[in-house]
């Protein structure tokens, strides 16, 4: 088993190493790993995730660090080894001998097909154990009492219990000469018992230990503990293949993420482009994406014009134009037309690569309910090795009944599971963090999930968060004997070339209306009051009130003007929040612009679905009260702070909280990160390739605020099954386990078989990952 090591980069932080675990079973595996880690001098931060077999590590960049953190594990009785580092990162110049790294063809192995190879191992496993139960069940039935029927059963249960109860008994022992007992050492001395005493029966003929079914042999003599051994190891390893096969599907999610990136690109070399793997291109290089093609890694268009596809990133449906000089991300699809790329940044700091590492932290982390399962699991192992002893001496010596009490102690130590318990959290979180993914919705952290679900107040900043951040034309009025179409026509013309807001946004609003123009022969700029343009010999001058003709008051402008091509009236003379351009030809008033900053297409309906889930909402904003309540009585938000500068947003996020609230600030993580640090969930919209600088706990890659009741309701999905998960897992484990003991045998009579045991065990697993793969039938409406 390889493992991968992937560094983000240095910061205040250190670096993150990755490390795939092999070994581990279950959540006490994953405590003892953990500690393992944690005990490494450096380690700032380490945990494992028992859903994906990784240990994700923080510390500083050291030579050493990578070799000193793979003999801890091994110290610990598990293994885990390195795979090859993103070209520049720290370590980049060890030799690999030294960091103990696998060999190219093992390389060749990815996560995914690596738990592809497991799983289908483990059938193979199931397969062999069918075929040995068969023999044996025909030795025992189908065959006379004979030597022939007993050399039957012995190979036909020897080979299962050598071929597939051998590595569990070799990882066990591995465990034991490091102090450790797990998941592996319950199956096998569960499993090696019950072949024991098949071989004592088949040893003593007149001894019958077996009293599950009522009788000791078949119609041949042949034990039926052989038959017990090989159907345990038979239920463990096709559970153990339908727990890979689900939690497989249950990590499509990032899969998918990952394979967003193309493993190798067309890279400028002298005169020509060569193939090369895209985690060896260095930024500053150009590489070559063909139509049809993926972008390979962030940069910048040096030559060509195309439309991308950047739905993975933004969820837009359409193609978005690119033109020289413009950026493009990797995982974008390059639609119509060949690109030359200048790279910004290279493999590992790419905003996909960003975007993966934030949902592995979520489903590498740990919320609170996490960490108890984790001390509950650390008990678990002890305490049913003891009630597995107490049953064989209750049983046996007590009790004379040594076929009960053989059956009590196989049957209680297959069919304890704390499995169930290590991954109910991180099934669920696993699950959760790919629908995050999906949507658009990245959470830092674990915590967040189980946080959100809390929150009873919604902040929502106004500008670039309600609203878009940007001017929009509104309104359009024209005096008597001129469309409006013209007043457009004109101040596109003489405000093609500027770069200031309200000029892009008239020049966007007359592209999108299909006006055309003719562009101005001349035109200079007059600060502070507007633009002048000759136009076809005419002068032609668009601003404020300034540029009204000579005493002509802004109020008898309006009245000049003839009713509007949109919305508003021209009587306002001073509408709430709106910016308004006079457009004036050669000395004579030709028409009006109106601008405001316009509540998002998705504002009103993200409202509506908040308020719809019961939970508070404020406005807080910088700007002034009527501009603000403007925007709220469009929205229907009825409780605003405005006027407020960044610190009060801090403060008012604080009264809220001091009142006993949990609050969510939503902004655009820039003038609001005084409050988005102080909510109790922080989440920043529109954060593109810079998500994982955002100071949120929460970033939304989009910009549509309909994602906010969305993830909401993600965290409150996502606890619920948590505790469902954890509920079932400790009720199977409470009821089981004493039934297993043989508690109810003095009553009914009643004793779990060992094979239905196992088989039990097996199945509580792949119930909790089932159970977890739910949540993506559960509305987030």
């Amino acid at each position: 088993m390889k493992a991968t090591r992937e560094v983000s980069g240095d910061d205040a932080n250190g670096c993150e190493i990755l490390l795939d675990i092999s070994g581990m079973h279950c959540a006490g595996c994953v405590a003892r790993v953990e500690k393992a880690l944690r005990s490494v001098p450096g380690v700032a931060e380490a945990s494992v995730d028992l859903m994906t077999q990784q240990a994700r590590i923080i510390a500083p960049s050291a030579e050493e660090l990578p070799v000193r953190l793979v003999e801890a594990v091994r110290s610990a009785g598990y293994q885990a080894e390195l795979r090859d580092r993103p070209l520049g990162s720290p370590n980049s110049h060890v030799p690999a001998a030294a960091m103990d790294i696998p060999s190219e063809s093992e390389h060749a192995l990815s996560p995914w097909e690596r738990q592809e190879h497991y799983a289908k191992s483990r059938l193979r496993d199931s397969v062999l154990g069918l075929f040995g139960l068969a023999v044996v069940v025909a030795a025992m039935f189908a065959l006379p009492a004979s030597g022939l029927a007993l050399a039957l059963a012995v190979l036909g249960a020897g080979s299962v219990q050598i071929y597939v109860g051998g590595p569990i008994a070799w990882a066990a022992l591995r465990q034991f000469r490091h102090g450790v007992i797990g998941m592996d050492a319950l199956i096998a001395l569960g499993t090696w018992t019950a072949f024991a005493a098949a071989f004592a029966e088949t040893l003593f003929p007149g001894l019958s230990l077996h009293e599950t079914l009522g009788f000791g042999h078949g119609g041949s003599g042949v034990s039926m503990y052989f038959s017990d051994s090989v159907m345990i190891l038979t239920f463990i390893s096709f559970g153990r293949y339908l727990e890979t096969k689900v939690k497989v599907r249950a990590s499509n999610a990032i899969r998918q993420l990952m394979d967003l990136a193309p493993p190798s690109a067309l890279m400028q070399a002298e005169t020509d482009f060569r193939e090369t793997p895209v985690d060896r291109i260095p930024k500053g290089a150009v590489v070559l994406v063909r139509v049809g093609e993926k972008i390979p890694l962030d940069g910048v268009i040096v030559q060509g014009a195309s439309d991308i596809d950047e739905s993975w990133l933004t969820g837009e449906a359409l193609p978005v134009p690119k033109r020289p000089g413009q950026s493009v991300l990797t995982g974008s699809i390059n639609l119509t037309g060949p690109l030359q790329v200048e790279v910004l940044k290279p493999a590992g700091e790419t905003a996909l690569a960003q975007v993966v590492r934030l949902v592995r932290q979520v489903q590498s982390g740990k919320p609170r309910i996490g960490r108890l399962a984790d001390r509950l699991v650390a008990w678990f192992v002890p305490v049913v090795a003891a009630t597995a002893l107490t049953s064989l001496l209750i049983w046996g010596p007590l009790l004379g009944r040594w076929g009960t009490a053989l059956n009590a102690l196989v049957a209680v130590l297959v069919i304890a599971c704390p499995c169930a318990l290590g991954v109910a959290t991180p099934a669920a979180l696993m699950v959760a963090a790919g629908i995050g993914a999906r949507r658009g919705i990245l959470n830092k952290n674990a915590e967040v999930l189980e946080t959100m679900g809390q929150v009873d107040v919604v902040v929502l900043d106004k500008t670039g968060t309600l609203t878009l951040g940007r001017p929009q034309l509104v309104g359009t009025a024209a005096v008597r004997k001129v469309s409006p179409e013209d007043v457009l026509r004109w101040a596109a013309a003489a405000e093609q070339t500027s770069l200031h807001p309200l000029a892009a946004a008239i020049v966007a609003e007359a592209e999108r209306r299909g006006i055309s123009w003719k562009p101005a022969e001349t035109t200079s700029l007059l600060p502070g009051i507007g633009i002048r343009a000759e136009l076809d010999g005419r002068e032609l001058v668009v601003g404020g009130d300034a540029v009204l003709p000579d005493g002509l008051s802004p109020m008898e402008a309006f009245a000049l003007l003839d009713a509007p091509q949109e919305s508003g009236s021209p009587a306002e003379t001073d509408p709430e929040g709106e910016i308004r351009v006079w457009v004036v030809g050669e000395g004579r008033l030709l028409g009006l612009l109106r601008f405001a900053d316009v509540p998002a297409e998705s504002s009103q309906e993200a409202v509506t679905m908040i308020r719809r889930r019961g939970l508070r909402i404020v406005m807080l904003t910088g700007d002034r009260r009527e501009v603000a309540e403007r925007v709220g009585r469009q929205l229907g938000i009825d409780e605003i702070v405005a006027e407020v500068r960044p610190e009060d947003k801090f403060e008012v996020v604080r009264r809220l909280q001091r009142e006993g609230h949990r609050v969510a600030m939503v902004g655009d993580g820039v003038n609001d990160a005084p409050a988005l640090a102080a909510a109790d969930v922080g989440i920043a919209l529109g954060a593109g390739a810079d998500v994982a600088k955002e100071s949120a706990d929460v970033v939304l890659i989009g910009r549509d605020l309909r994602a906010i009741p969305e993830c909401l309701a993600l965290s409150r999905n996502t606890m619920a099954t948590i505790w469902e998960n954890m509920f079932w897992a400790l009720i199977y484990n409470a009821v089981l386990i004493p039934l297993a003991a043989g508690v109810a045998v003095p009553w009914t009579g009643f004793l779990v078989p060992a094979p239905a045991a196992a088989a039990a065990m097996a199945l509580s697993d792949v119930s909790v990952v089932l159970n977890s793969l739910r949540l993506y039938r559960k509305p987030l409406a």
